[in-house]
């Protein structure tokens, strides 16, 4: 076993240089593929967290019509919050929102948003609503970092605010940006304007009326509700697995890659090992055979 050992050591030594390349090889390969897939692994966990802590909570209802890739359907997706959600937002457990298009002039400039009313005092979204809950002339709003930068606007900034009603009149106002917030999830802040539930209801003449639920209990079984279309936490994140599983596939190329490299390293080595080094074999199975009792025949 000692001789074993030295003569092992006194290969790797002997290398010299090609033993430490070959040492760089499989750990840079090892390393990547680990630091790779944790990067995939972690971006898919946060991804969603901030998607539950952010915008969808444990799940949500939308009005039937409504789609978020089609403007056209906010004008008619909305309808009075059922007597079931008002009990759960009574207590909490959820939160109604008011969604519909409007727009902003910036500096003279035309922007188009997406207005969303929902309630100050809810605590289910991280947005900071509680900032929307100020006494001034103006309209109190809320807005993204991505939102301020891309409208050039600042917490303090007036801004001129249109939309049309449920009537199809268009209508005005001041709104007064209360707070600029952080946020990684693009779809809770590009073009995105919050204020008062309530003040939009008003200003919409639906009161009583939402196009979105939020729930915060996305485990509990969820009741089917007439013109409202329940949306699971997992279908709502389904966009982020599907990037993931784009990502991880083009990962395995790669991966594939790193193992053919870490494979070659290891074949190269023990290849060139064995060739180099036939007589200390050859030497060192003739002393095993000997002290086992052995008899070595020479031809």
């Amino acid at each position: 076993m000692k001789l074993a050992i030295r003569l092992a050591w006194r290969n790797l030594i002997g290398a010299g240089l090609r033993t430490w390349l070959t040492v760089i090889v499989l750990s840079f390969s090892f390393v990547v593929i680990i630091w790779m897939k944790g990067i995939m692994t972690g971006w898919d966990h946060q991804a969603k967290t901030d998607m539950t802590n952010w915008e969808i909570g444990g799940g949500q209802y939308w009005h039937s019509t409504y789609d978020p890739f089609d403007p056209f359907t906010l004008a008619e997706s909305h309808a009075p919050i059922p007597d079931l959600i008002k009990t759960e937002i009574a207590k909490g457990d959820a939160e109604s929102l008011l969604v519909t298009q409007g727009t902003i002039f910036p500096q003279g400039r035309m922007q188009s948003i997406v207005i969303k009313g929902i309630d100050p005092g809810q605590h289910i979204l991280m947005l900071p609503t509680h900032k929307l809950d100020t006494a001034i002339d103006a309209v109190p709003a809320i807005i993204g970092s991505l939102m301020a930068k891309n409208s050039k606007l600042a917490k303090g900034d007036y801004v001129t605010i249109r939309w049309r009603d449920v009537n199809g009149t268009f209508d005005a106002t001041e709104i007064l940006i209360a707070d600029i917030f952080e946020t990684s999830v693009s779809t809770a802040d590009v073009s995105q304007v919050y204020i008062p539930l309530e003040k939009l209801q008003s200003m919409m003449l639906l009161p009583g009326e939402a196009t979105i639920l939020t729930f915060r209990d996305g485990e509990a079984a969820r009741p089917d509700l007439e013109n409202w279309t329940l949306k699971t936490k997992k279908e709502l994140t389904a966009s982020v697995d599907q990037i993931i599983q784009a990502k991880s596939a083009g990962q395995s190329v790669l991966f594939a890659v790193l193992l053919l490299l870490a494979m070659l390293a290891i074949f190269d080595s023990q290849i060139l090992s064995i060739f180099r080094r036939q007589k200390e074999i050859g030497t060192y199975s003739t002393w095993i055979h000997t002290s086992a009792g052995g008899r070595i025949v020479h031809g």
